[in-house]
């Protein structure tokens, strides 16, 4: 090769210098950036504020920023080397040596992980330490386990209130807060996931305290609330594992017994809540009785939901309840006929009404010392054509239950002014014909239009279309403000005539005489009846005779059944009577026939009482 010029050495010498000097520079300038890099990197682990360590594969800690150290509250050299079980595990869970020292990282069971511990710092508190894992590999091929840790006590703490108000608002969304059993919500979600589960049927007892009233009234609402927790006790205390004691409100409770099977074993289970009830409850050196009624049925395979086993429930209960409270009674086959016909009965009852077949018969009203006859009332009688008919007052009883009294009492007016019309048309005479009215007709929003209406239609003036109202009915006024006394000035003021019915045989009777614009009082027959053998009632009779006289009202006595009543009543005043003495009731259409022949009665005015206002 060539030997090199002078030129081209010095070029070549520069060149290389020159190539040297840039390498130096860009090793220089790595090397600042790599220590700029170092810097901010070590800057930036001194000011977070997340421990991090930096550990081997068998735990121990290489490395930790400032964070780490504040986190356990120790200083680096008391945790560079260790392992962080051997410190940062509280005493009572920490692993022994032996098993930390075989500790390892393994790829998958904590790489990516975010794991929460229940840690310790070196003052004995206790924290929750969110660590987040990941291994990673140098370049030289050694791996280390890199750790982001976080106190995470405030989070978790907000995490378990948040938990606990959760948990408290399911609980009492399920469960009575008096008492702490179920509550209808959990009753119909456990007894629908009984009944869907199959397998033996579902029992239930439907619990109810009797004469809950009469204990608050006595003893006020804190003794009632200590006796409803009580009884809650002891349904609870009888359910077995599985069962559901629930409060379905007020003094109702259920106990629901999934599988249980036979009516047997829920009598059992019944009679053991009596038994617990049996001694009084003993509150504040006071005994309380805490008698039950209580009505059991078991699921059968047609029912589609809850409601059918506790409607059969329930059944039972007003079983017990009509037998007189304080027992159990059981929807058997006995009581599942006898239910099977009254559902018909109501339903014929439901029937008449919406069709306009109700039957009415006319029980004739007649001076005791004249012998005329004053007028009729209208006694409602089942339609028997779909069935045998019963008796009125066990009619009035089920269509109270049915909602449907005033309609009833509709029917019995338009049929009061029929039979007016059809009179007047016969024997040019008017008789008055009265009806037995009810609360329920009186406080339907439409009395008064359809009243007025269906006499004008008729041809009926207002006074001869008496309304007794029974006294039960008025003794539920409910306060100044119950609209029952303002429809009854209102009638009366229309030309009505408002009797007081039942008058006598319940307490607390005489004061509505001053109240209510009444024109006459009808005398109960538990009263009446059989008066000539009772010096009681005799003189009851003769006093609320005078108080009725002195006030100009009209005395009409029910159950004159004989002769010697009669006599008896006549001897006391002026008495108007209706029972067998007076007549039997009359259909419609025999009631010309048996008038023929017989003294009537002028209908007089509007006795002056009926015309006193309101009190």
């Amino acid at each position: 090769m060539p030997a090199l010029t002078a030129d081209a050495t010095i070029w070549l010498a520069a060149v290389t210098t020159a190539c040297a000097i840039g390498a130096l520079v860009l090793t220089t300038l790595r090397l600042r950036r790599a220590r700029r890099a170092a810097e901010f990197g070590e800057m930036v682990a001194d000011h977070a504020k997340d421990g991090l360590v930096v550990q081997s594969l068998d735990g121990r800690i290489l490395w930790m920023n400032r964070a780490y150290c504040e986190l356990f509250g120790r200083a680096p050299a008391e945790m560079l080397g260790r392992n962080p079980l051997s410190f940062a595990v509280p005493p009572d869970l920490r692993p022994t040596d032996e098993e930390i020292a075989a500790f390892r990282y393994s790829d998958g069971e904590f790489d990516g992980k975010i794991l929460l511990f229940h840690n310790v710092r070196k003052s004995g508190e206790m924290f929750w330490n969110e660590i987040r894992f990941a291994l990673h590999r140098l370049p030289d091929g050694r791996e280390r386990a890199v750790l982001v840790c976080r106190d995470a006590t405030d989070q978790v703490e907000k995490e378990r209130q948040l938990r606990a108000a959760h948990e408290e608002v399911t609980y009492l969304a399920r469960h009575d807060a008096l008492t702490g059993l179920a509550n209808r919500t959990e009753f119909l979600r456990v007894a629908s996931a009984a009944l869907a589960a199959g397998g033996p049927a579902t029992g239930m007892i439907h619990i109810d305290l009797d004469r809950f009233k009469e204990v608050n009234d006595t003893f006020g609402h804190v003794a009632g609330d200590a006796v409803v927790c009580h009884v809650a006790d002891a349904i609870a205390a009888t359910a077995r594992a599985g069962d559901l004691a629930a409060r379905m409100g007020g003094d109702e409770f259920l106990l629901v017994c999934p599988g249980i099977g036979s009516l047997e074993a829920l009598r059992a289970r019944g009679q053991e809540i009596a038994d617990r009830l049996d001694r009084p409850l003993r509150w504040r050196d006071r005994r309380i009785p805490c008698s039950v009624s209580m009505g059991a049925a078991l699921s059968e395979p047609g029912d589609t939901s809850p409601q059918d086993a506790l409607g059969r429930s329930d059944l039972a209960l007003y079983e017990a309840k009509r037998r007189g409270r304080g027992r159990l009674c059981l929807f058997d086959g006995d009581l599942r006929a006898r239910h099977a016909v009254a559902a018909h009965r109501v339903e014929r009852i439901r029937r008449s009404v919406a069709e306009g077949r109700l039957e009415f018969e006319f029980a004739p009203v007649i001076d005791i010392a004249t012998g005329a006859v004053e007028g009729f009332e209208a006694v409602v009688r089942h339609d028997g054509a779909a069935g045998p008919a019963f008796d009125h007052r066990d009619f009035l009883a089920e269509a109270r239950g049915l909602g449907l009294l005033a309609e009833v009492g509709y029917g019995a007016i338009e049929a009061a002014l029929r039979l007016q019309r059809t009179l007047r048309d016969a024997t040019g005479r008017s008789v008055p014909v009265g009806i037995a009215a009810s609360r329920e007709l009186f406080l339907h929003p439409q009395i008064f239009s359809r009243l007025t209406r269906a006499a004008a239609r008729h041809g009926v003036t207002p006074h001869l279309l008496p309304m007794a109202i029974g006294d039960t009915g008025v003794r539920a006024v409910d306060g100044p403000d119950d609209p029952l006394p303002g429809t009854i000035l209102d009638l009366a003021q229309m030309g009505f005539p408002i009797l007081l019915d039942e008058f006598g045989t319940r307490p607390a009777a005489i004061v509505r005489l001053a109240r209510l614009p009444v024109a006459g009082i009808k005398l109960g027959a538990d009263l009446v009846a059989g008066l000539e053998g009772d010096a009681a009632r005799f003189q009851i009779v003769r006093g609320l005779g005078g108080i009725a006289g002195a006030l100009g009202l009209r005395l009409i006595a029910e159950g004159v059944d004989t002769a010697e009543t009669a006599a008896c009543l006549g001897a006391i005043g002026r008495f108007s009577g209706q029972g067998a003495w007076a007549g039997a009731p009359l259909p419609a259409d025999a009631v010309a026939d048996w008038l023929a022949g017989r003294p009537v009665a002028e209908p007089g005015p509007v006795p002056a009482g009926s015309r006193r206002a309101s009190a």
